[in-house]
C-alpha cells in the first residue's frame, strides 16, 4: 500500500518508464521536501478526526487539578490548489514542532500551571542530588 502523501504528489513508474529511462529512482531522504520527515504529514491526512481528538484530549487534560494542555503547533489543511503553498505549509508546520518559546515556558512556570517534577537521588556513599524536571 502507497503512502498517502505518495499516491497524492507522485507519478507511478508506469507512467515515467519511457520518459526518463536514463535517469535512476530518487529516493525519500532525497527530495528537498520530505513529508515522511515533517511533523504532523499523518495528521493532516486524517485532519478532521485528529482536531476532534486533541479538543476532547485538552478538554479532559484541563478539567484535573494536576495537568494542563496546550494546542502544539497549527491545526488546520494544508492548501490543495498551489503546490508552492502546500510546500510552504508543511515548512511553517515544521518550524512550528520545535516546540516552545522560551519566553512562553517561563510564564507557564512562573504562574505555577506547569509545575516540576522532583527526583533525588542517592549514591552508594549516601551524597544525595535532586533534580526538577518540567514537562511541557
Amino acid at each position: 500500500m502507497q503512502h498517502p502523501f505518495e499516491e497524492a504528489l507522485s507519478v507511478s513508474i508506469e507512467h515515467l518508464e519511457f520518459e526518463f529511462k536514463g535517469f535512476q529512482a530518487i529516493g525519500w531522504a532525497d527530495f528537498w521536501l520530505n513529508p515522511r520527515q515533517l511533523r504532523g504529514s499523518d495528521f493532516l491526512m486524517r485532519w478532521s478526526q485528529g482536531v476532534w481528538s486533541e479538543n476532547r484530549l485538552m478538554d479532559a487534560v484541563n478539567k484535573t487539578d494536576e495537568y494542563f494542555a496546550l494546542p502544539y503547533g497549527p491545526s488546520g489543511t494544508a492548501p490543495t490548489d498551489d503546490v508552492r503553498a502546500y510546500e510552504l505549509y508543511f515548512e511553517r508546520l515544521e518550524k512550528a514542532g520545535y516546540g516552545l518559546a522560551l519566553d512562553e515556558a517561563e510564564r507557564l512556570v512562573a504562574e505555577g500551571l506547569v509545575l516540576p517534577t522532583e527526583q533525588i537521588f542517592q549514591a552508594p556513599g549516601g551524597a544525595t542530588t535532586k533534580k526538577a524536571i518540567f514537562k511541557f
